[in-house]
């Protein structure tokens, strides 16, 4: 008889909040790096370019919807219903036997 791993539903969401944040970082800092000096080519705030869209700010946007995900996964009803987001499929789950 297998037993199931039981996950406190908070990590999903504390877990959540950092993926957002770092999301956030990672797509925000490419563009205002430069009045910081934190930044290479190239090295002027707000110019978006081929590389910085595909390579640093689409990244960045993705992880920031990972994060909402994960947050949402803490609260049982949301987590239920995340099948209806636009553009993810529904799966459908066999619920574990009861111990």
């Amino acid at each position: 008889m297998t037993t199931m791993l039981q996950v406190p539903r908070s990590r999903g969401a504390v877990s959540g909040l950092l993926l957002m944040l770092l999301g956030l970082w990672g797509a925000l800092i490419p563009l205002i790096g430069p009045y910081f000096h934190y930044a290479y080519t190239p090295d002027v705030a707000w110019r978006l370019t081929a590389g910085r869209l595909w390579l640093e700010i689409v990244p960045g946007v993705a992880v920031v919807a990972g994060g909402v995900r994960a947050r949402h996964g803490a609260e049982p009803d949301l987590a239920r219903r995340g099948h209806a987001e636009p553009g993810i499929p529904r799966r459908h789950h066999r619920r574990a036997p009861a111990a």
